[in-house]
């Protein structure tokens, strides 16, 4: 198997895109560890159906809709990640505290309740399983929680990518489909009478 060949302005490209990619990611990390954490697999999955939407040919339309899936989805990630549930203490002049919660958008708790589902019942069971107990305050247990959190992130948003790409591809064929029958035969023509 030969190794792909790369031309100069394609490398060139990749630095540029590597750039970009390290840019945004130092920019999200610095407004939102989260939000960065939660969109970063995803991205780099949707940067690679655009190249492939713009190269291959005969599988475009599920490219096209896997980046509509999937920007969709992350949207809706991001929305949620913007407008949490916020907790505020409020202190009184006589000294009591008062605690206000703010709900935060219908996105952020539908995002959270996924999160915790699957914290508490795949995460921290296989974690049990395997006897890891991993220390966030360290290095090495901060890079495998945030790539724990990474994967449960971003499964929903690949898997509506996914299923825009299958729809999207499902309607070209439908398309095509119908495209062909037009071809295929011509409208009977009516008989006139008495000609």
């Amino acid at each position: 198997m030969k190794p792909p060949r790369l031309s100069l302005v394609g490398l060139m490209g990749l630095v540029v895109l590597l750039a970009a990619n390290l840019a945004a990611a130092r920019a999200l990390h610095a407004h939102d560890s989260e939000m960065l954490i939660g969109v970063a697999l995803v991205g780099i999955a949707l940067q690679y159906a655009l190249f492939r939407a713009m190269r291959d040919d005969r599988r475009r339309a599920f490219w096209a809709g896997f980046q509509a899936g999937g920007l969709v989805a992350t949207a809706g990630f991001v929305w949620a990640m913007t407008f949490p549930e916020v907790l505020g203490v409020s202190i009184k002049p006589g000294g009591s505290m008062t605690v206000h919660k703010t709900p935060g958008s219908p996105l952020y708790a539908a995002w959270h309740g996924y999160a915790s589902l699957v914290a508490d019942r795949v995460v921290a069971p296989a974690f049990a399983a395997l006897d890891v107990q991993p220390d966030p305050e360290t290095a090495s247990g901060g890079v495998l929680m945030a790539a724990v959190r990474a994967v449960i992130w971003g499964l929903p948003q690949g898997l509506a990518a996914v299923a825009g790409g299958l729809l999207g591809l499902g309607i070209a064929a439908r398309r095509a489909g119908r495209g062909r029958d037009r071809d295929a035969a011509p409208p009977p023509v009516p008989a006139v009478c008495g000609a």
